[in-house]
């Protein structure tokens, strides 16, 4: 198992911590540097399994927890564009060179998404697992999806209340409650969205998911999920859902190669309505759900080896991908 390196670097503008983990040295000049960046209420440990495989390969890969994850400070900033400020932060803090790579799973990817299209000289090269970009306002995206959250939500946003995070008796119970959205039967909401997203065996989230996303509460008398339950309010699906028109914009504005790992859960009524608009998009249909490099790492690791490396044949032209497994 490859070494790894606990970091925790205070970044600008905003001055909260970012942790993240790495695996692997730079090369001398930076150019096998990785950014990673997890899903939506997961953590550096997301990447656990792949990152031995690509520091086999040679690169240098930086796994972070984003702000209000893992053992990150809550920023209570969590949309896009913020959370691609603090990405931008952390590799200035770091003294990374640039243009890097990026590997990004999920919400990870939507906030990759953001900053490759804010800054795109500081992008080279970027796979993105499952997902390649944030929802949008479009004819057909199914309006449970996008239904305006309770007056609770808003008073959130305003700062007036806060949510407080769930007390737990153990790290079991925190890992039984994660479990039960990766365990079928799947949840409601995945069921809608298509075929389940999220399978997971008990053993993966705990030593995965749970292990960096679970802490002792400050009093010391239970145990509680480390990330920030603002992010429940799900502030970047809901809050300031920008239109079509917008992404295909900020879409073309990517300058970087990318390779949009796919698999039978991709939501294709999400994304394939602005894929088109990307400059240079490569497509590569893996066998596997959501979390498909912790179900196939191997898999995953040889494509993003050979795509960062240059090798055209790790995915296929979008035009000649299939819309759908």
């Amino acid at each position: 198992m490859a070494a790894v390196e606990e970091i925790c670097l205070k970044v600008a503008p905003y001055g909260h911590r970012v942790s993240a983990k790495k695996w692997g040295t730079l090369d001398g000049v930076g150019d096998n540097v990785v950014i990673a960046l997890h899903g939506w209420l997961d953590n550096a440990s997301s990447f656990d399994l792949i990152a031995p495989h690509l520091v086999a390969a040679g690169f240098c890969i930086y796994a972070l927890d984003l702000p209000g994850h893992g053992k990150s400070e809550w920023s209570g900033m969590y949309d896009h564009a913020k959370m691609a400020r603090s990405m931008h932060a952390f590799i200035l803090a770091a003294g990374l060179k640039t243009p890097l790579l990026i590997l990004a799973h999920s919400y990870g990817a939507q906030c990759a998404f953001a900053l490759c299209a804010a800054a795109p000289s500081l992008v080279r090269r970027i796979v993105m697992l499952d997902e390649i970009g944030p929802p949008c306002r479009f004819a057909g995206i199914p309006e449970s999806y996008l239904r305006g959250p309770s007056l609770e939500y808003f008073a959130a946003v305003a700062g007036i209340t806060a949510r407080q995070p769930r007390r737990l008796s153990s790290v079991d119970e925190a890992v039984s409650r994660r479990y039960k959205n990766h365990a079928p039967p799947y949840p409601k909401a995945s069921e809608a969205l298509g075929p389940p997203r999220w399978p997971l065996s008990r053993e993966e989230v705990e030593l995965i998911l749970c292990e960096r996303g679970v802490r002792r509460s400050s009093d010391g008398g239970a145990w509680e999920y480390s990330h920030d339950p603002q992010l429940q309010y799900d502030f970047s699906m809901r809050s300031g859902i920008p239109p079509l028109e917008v992404r295909k914009e900020m879409a073309k504005a990517i300058t970087a190669q990318v390779l949009w790992v796919r698999t039978q859960s991709a939501r294709e009524f999400l994304q394939f309505t602005y894929a088109a608009d990307f400059t240079n998009l490569l497509v590569a249909d893996v066998q596997g759900t959501h979390f498909v490099h912790l179900q196939n790492p191997e898999v995953v690791a040889d494509l993003v080896h050979r795509f960062f490396q240059g090798d055209s044949s790790a995915g296929i032209p979008l035009e000649g991908a299939k819309s759908c497994l």
